[in-house]
């Protein structure tokens, strides 16, 4: 079987979607539902509706954004049912169209259902405010046109380190979630945590030994170079390490087992 039919994956990624139209739905609601009790003080108290709306789409925006970077981490617990995976098990696609299905309903289909929620909140809380009679104010409009042109992506080397860095993290997560299954998000921040405490120590360790050896105990002084060569070096560096992540979470995924679906059941 080849490894990409894009056929065969459309009709994949329609059976996760319909396994997963539950859980979309009730994210869509929920989000909608929040900003509807978000917006109930406001029709009684006038206050500043822009600052709230302002303030409520930054918020959104930002849990948003955590949850694309680390939703990585739930790829080996989004089907807990042992027959649903079974049946995932013996669709009739290739390994990489799965794995690719699978990511994509976390990492696209997901924030897609927060959005359609956002915006349908927004338009019944316009309706809303219009019927009562207090000035109407978009959540999403307003507060888009005067964040998104802020957003300078790729404007210089230290952006595309951070926008590099993000997406090691999400392959960090994502490579993490094909280790674990019980308590995966949890359990992936904290593997994030010593990862990155013990990677600090060790360069640490390793710089001090080798500055010591040249020039000699407490004769020298450590600077943090803030330039373009080091944005690149740091953009390098975490395209390589996401890479080679991105293709051992796939090597990792491949060989799971369909009902016990666990690092060590390869």
């Amino acid at each position: 079987m080849q490894n990409i039919s894009l056929p065969r994956l459309y009709a994949t990624m329609r059976w996760y979607l319909s396994l997963h139209a539950r859980r979309l739905l009730l994210s869509a609601a929920g989000v909608c539902l929040f900003v509807l009790v978000s917006k109930l003080p406001v029709l009684r108290v006038p206050h500043d509706d822009f600052g709230s709306a302002d303030t409520l789409f930054h918020t959104f925006l930002s849990l948003l954004g955590i949850y694309m970077v680390t939703c990585g981490a739930l790829i080996a617990s989004d089907v807990p049912d042992p027959r649903r995976r079974m049946q995932l098990f013996l669709l009739p696609a290739s390994r990489l169209e799965k794995f690719l299905c699978r990511y994509a309903d976390l990492l696209l289909a997901e924030p897609f259902a927060l959005v359609a929620g956002l915006i349908a909140g927004d338009v019944l809380q316009m309706l809303l405010c219009a019927v009562v009679g207090v000035p109407v104010v978009s959540l999403t409009l307003s507060s888009m046109v005067s964040t998104l042109p802020a957003i300078p992506l790729f404007a210089d080397w230290k952006t595309a380190a951070m926008v590099t860095s993000v997406i090691f993290l999400n392959s960090f997560f994502l490579l993490a979630g094909t280790l674990f299954r019980r308590h995966a998000w949890i359990k992936s921040c904290l593997l994030l945590f010593v990862t990155f405490l013990s990677a600090t120590i060790a360069v640490w360790m390793i710089v001090k030994l080798v500055l010591d050896a040249v020039y000699g105990e407490g004769n020298y002084s450590l600077v943090m170079i803030n330039s373009n060569w080091t944005g690149a070096a740091l953009s390098a560096v975490c395209i390589l390490l996401a890479v080679f992540n991105y293709w051992a979470a796939f090597r990792v995924y491949s060989r799971m087992q369909a009902v016990n679906a666990t690092w060590h059941n390869f």
